[in-house]
């Protein structure tokens, strides 16, 4: 009997559908999420979305809404409402000099993948060998690529 008891209240609950990018979009475009692209941050009607703090340190947010939930990262989202578009596949955005903590519109811009990562391993690595990015640019093009290491 007490076996019995114990598998009916083992009920699943059932997990929170994730929300798309396109719906996160449709959200933007019906009202239902907000951002403000000089403060760099998103509201849900009137209240402004908690944010928390990955381990690499950007800004998070969780979305809830009816058709599911999303944690996404802040600068992404505020991108997406100030452009009313989704980030296309291989590309990502980029903070400006102002770091990863500031996400206004005016620091954020749309990199190719590649191109962003090669930004940044000069930024770390080769700003004294190559005084411009380009200069960087242009060796990295010219490096012939091993195929071996895939």
């Amino acid at each position: 009997m007490a076996l019995a008891r114990k598998r009916k209240r083992k009920v699943r609950r059932q997990r929170a559908r994730r929300l798309g990018d396109d719906e996160l979009l449709c959200l933007l475009d019906e009202g239902a999420l907000r951002v403000d692209g000089q403060a760099g941050t998103a509201f849900k009607g009137a209240r402004r979305l908690a944010v928390s703090t990955c381990h690499r340190g950007y800004l998070f947010v969780e979305v809830y809404h009816e058709r599911g939930r999303r944690k996404i990262a802040l600068h992404k989202l505020v991108w997406m409402g100030c452009n009313r578009q989704t980030v296309p596949s291989g590309y990502q955005i980029h903070h400006g000099d102002r770091g990863k903590r500031c996400n206004a519109i005016s620091n954020l811009t749309l990199r190719e993948a590649i191109e962003h990562g090669w930004y940044h391993e000069w930024k770390r690595f080769c700003q004294s060998r190559f005084p411009t990015y380009e200069e960087f640019r242009e060796w990295k093009k010219a490096q012939p690529v091993d195929d071996s290491e895939f």
